[in-house]
């Protein structure tokens, strides 16, 4: 008996706790690097840890005592760790998000969750459980089903979201399926009787989303979340003669004052606000880049020189509702000329314009 329960462990564990000591390794080699991704993930592997010990630990509880008060704790246990898991997985997603509110509101329905599934702990609301095991739902039971499948609603949206309008389309994708892939573990969980499934899968999508930001952070800038110079210029390789391309340079005014009088934490605050207002006002067929310091692209793509032109001139708009200012100029590319020539001169009329700005 025992020896079948110890061999039902091993089997239902290993590849779980071997994804996760890959990720812990990977995550302390590279924590020098990218600290702040790692402060994110680790909350994440210490949950799924404990969530492996707490299914274990049911496991056990079922196999022993079906009706005891440690079936029904790590019952509740179980069915929040897997729901605050998502629930972070959501605030990682949102790691470049200012709206610190927006991540606090995030964590409400899993607060909830627990506090009504901590209901079966004195009294059948939530659930309880037969004489041999099975589950005896009460009226909230659903209640983690309903918040998981909502956290997966807003996590599909919002995977929409940025792909359409940040170009996350690597993480977008990975999201997508991080989501669909946990949906399909419960599914086989609870419809074959299975054990383990979802803890495989949870322990997967994790480690793949990682090594998704991972790899982004070489194609973004950490500091304005835009594309960067590497981006820029693969992108420039990419286009073909026939596309109707736009590219716009764009230079903050006075960064080194800025930076002398207010610290580099101004002039970094400056560029933000630059490269914010600059994607508020851009198409979904736009890119921004940043390729240097104070210095931004934008790729149009599939737009004409009027709609480029009206693009333009909403980033000026969005530039007057800030302190700061700065210079811009676009030129479109036929296809026919080397694309390094309508770089040129959309450089050329953004220092016009600069000179402009400064009289």
């Amino acid at each position: 008996m025992f020896d079948a329960f110890l061999q039902d462990i091993v089997q239902i564990n290993f590849i779980p706790i071997c994804i996760i000591i890959f990720l812990i390794v990977f995550l302390a080699f590279n924590n020098a690097y990218e600290h702040e991704l790692t402060a994110y993930f680790m909350p994440v592997l210490a949950m799924l840890f404990g969530l492996i010990i707490t299914d274990n630990a049911d496991y056990y509880a079922f196999s022993t005592n079906p009706t005891g008060m440690l079936h029904v704790i790590t019952a509740i246990l179980g069915y929040n760790l897997r729901i605050f898991i998502m629930a972070s997985l959501i605030g990682i997603a949102f790691r470049n998000s200012a709206r610190t509110v927006l991540k606090t509101i995030l964590y409400i329905p899993a607060v909830v969750n627990l506090l009504i599934t901590c209901l079966a702990l004195f009294s059948d609301l939530f659930m309880s459980y037969a004489q041999d095991g099975s589950i005896i739902r009460g009226p909230l039971s659903y209640t983690p089903h309903i918040v998981m499948m909502v956290y997966a609603v807003f996590m599909y949206v919002y995977a929409i979201h940025i792909s359409i309008r940040h170009d996350r389309r690597c993480e977008s994708a990975v999201i997508i399926m991080t989501v669909t892939l946990a949906i399909l573990g419960t599914i086989c969980e609870l419809v074959f009787k299975l054990k383990g499934i979802l803890i495989g899968v949870i322990a997967m999508d994790v480690t793949f989303y990682y090594l998704c930001i991972h790899i982004e952070y070489f194609k973004f800038d950490s500091l304005t979340d835009a594309l960067n110079r590497t981006s820029f210029y693969a992108d420039l390789k990419r286009l073909k003669e026939g596309n109707r391309v736009g590219i716009m340079s764009i230079d903050l005014n006075d960064l080194k004052k800025i930076n002398d009088t207010e610290g580099h934490a101004g002039g970094d605050n400056a560029i933000k606000t630059i490269a914010h207002n600059v994607r508020l006002a851009l198409d979904t067929r736009c890119k921004l880049y940043r390729i240097g310091g104070d210095e931004f692209e934008v790729i149009c793509m599939d737009m004409s020189e009027d709609e480029v032109k009206m693009c333009a001139d909403r980033i000026k708009a969005n530039m007057r509702k800030s302190r700061y200012t700065f210079a811009i100029g676009y030129s479109m590319w036929d296809g026919k000329e080397p694309v390094e020539d309508c770089l040129a001169r959309a450089d050329e009329r953004m220092y016009t314009n600069k000179r402009e700005l400064k009289g």
